[in-house]
Order: structure tokens, then sequence, then C-alpha cells
């Protein structure tokens, strides 16, 4: 499976790189990098990876997260904020876009902005949510509570998925049309 990753947010991203237990890496065995503005990077996992790429401004662990699993050549992709918020991520494959959210959530204020910054999610231990107000505008599109499972695209027909990091990056039709902050 292929994730490419293009960075639209208007300046250089962090990317860290986590692995569910026993998974083995993606191929290179990639650590914590930048990406630029306006550039894309790609990288390729094999059959069993499961695991989290954190972007963001820098590498707090906190930030939005793209999330995945490969696994008897089944691909489940989805973009959380459950953790909190640092960019607007959406991914798609073969043309469409199917999770994450790309709304600017820092235009609301956040009550818990940590260094990222990041805006700390308040319902990241509150199983089946709601959405704190501050994550609401994209729930069901991309995680914002841990059973948020709209969110959620498993068993792709493609092992190529696109994520889009910026608010001109393609939205998902279950995002709310009309969202505003």
């Amino acid at each position: 499976m292929t994730i490419a990753i293009s960075n639209h947010y208007g300046s250089r991203l962090s990317l860290s790189f986590g692995l569910d237990v026993s998974s083995p890496p993606p191929y290179g065995n990639p650590q914590p990098t930048e990406l630029a503005d306006s550039s894309s990077t790609q990288y390729i996992y094999p059959d069993e990876w499961a695991g989290r790429v954190a972007i963001g401004p820098n590498l707090n662990p906190y930030g939005s997260k793209i999330e995945g699993s490969f696994k008897n050549s089944s691909v489940d992709i989805d973009v959380s904020y459950v953790d909190g918020y640092s960019v607007p991520i959406t991914c798609s494959s073969n043309g469409e876009a199917f999770t994450g959210c790309n709304l600017d959530l820092f235009q609301a204020r956040c009550e818990n902005k940590v260094d990222g910054p990041v805006c700390l999610n308040p319902a990241r231990d509150i199983a089946d949510g709601p959405a704190a107000t501050f994550f609401a505008p994209c729930a069901g599109a991309a995680y914002t509570f841990p059973n948020d499972n709209g969110a959620n695209r498993d068993g792709l027909s493609s092992n190529f998925v696109s994520c889009c990091i910026g608010t001109s990056c393609a939205a998902p039709l279950r995002q709310l049309p009309n969202s505003t902050i």
C-alpha cells in the first residue's frame, strides 16, 4: 500500500511515524522528517502494517494524524483528531475524498492549546462522544472522539491513498455541507 502526502498548508510541516505493536515499519523505516510547503512525498507500507503518521508544524504527538492498516491486502484509512488538531487533512482514493476535514479549526477558539500549535481534544477519553465544540464541524468526517466511526473507511479497492494537508484540499462528502466555524 502507498500513502502519498501533499503539503498545501502554506508552510513546512513535520511528519512522524508510529506503529501498532508487532507491526512492520513502512519500507525504508522512515524517521521524523519535514515536508516543505507545496511539496509531496510518499511511503510504501507492507502487508500487516498498522500505525499512524502525525502531522503538524512541529513534532507534537497530539496533533492531526493519518491512521491506517494494511492487512490481508485490505486497506483501512482514516484521519484522526481524537488526540488533538494541528492541521486540516483529507485523504482520497480513486479520485474520491473519503475521510478527513479540510476546515481550519483554529478559526474558532481552542480551550486547550499547547505548543505546536495543537488544540488538545477534551473528548479523547469519551468513547461515544459527542465531539467537543471546537472539533464538531469535522465530526463524522474525521475522528473527533474514539468511536466517531463515520470517519473510517476500510476495504478500499485501491492500494494507493493520497492525503492532502490544507484548506484547499478536496473535502469528503461526509464533511457537513456548509460547515462553518
